[in-house]
């Protein structure tokens, strides 16, 4: 797994990028800057399409989740469980535990810097 940092305002949210296909393309692409909207489980930031492999899918996602579909990332705090509203969501990625909660005090929108992280790979 790729570590990765998500700089937003003032905090820093530590995440790591599985590995997927969709998730180390993901990955070349950083550094990046994506501008994010909550939506009031998560923030969506709209970022080129990417890769996509129908075989990643999901049908829920948890809180911590970092999803890719049609050219949005999105970045879950809160569990979303209702299968027609994940229609092609890919899980790329997840939030350490301690970076929910930070996300969650972000103001309505956002600017997200994602960067890979320092500290090298994540095992």
């Amino acid at each position: 797994m790729q570590a990765i940092r998500i700089l937003a305002d003032d905090i820093c949210l530590e995440a790591a990028l599985n590995d997927t296909v969709a998730a180390a393309e993901l990955g070349s692409r950083l550094p990046c800057r994506l501008h994010g909207t909550d939506t009031g489980i998560a923030y969506r930031c709209r970022t080129a399409r990417g890769v996509y492999d129908p075989l990643e899918m999901c049908s829920q996602v948890q809180a911590g989740d970092i999803c890719l579909c049609d050219g949005w990332l999105t970045l879950f705090y809160s569990k979303q469980t209702e299968p027609e509203r994940l229609s092609g969501y890919m899980v790329v990625g997840r939030l350490a535990p301690e970076a929910v909660i930070l996300l969650q005090a972000l103001p309505a929108k956002a600017e997200f810097r994602l960067e890979k992280s320092s500290e090298g790979d994540k095992r």
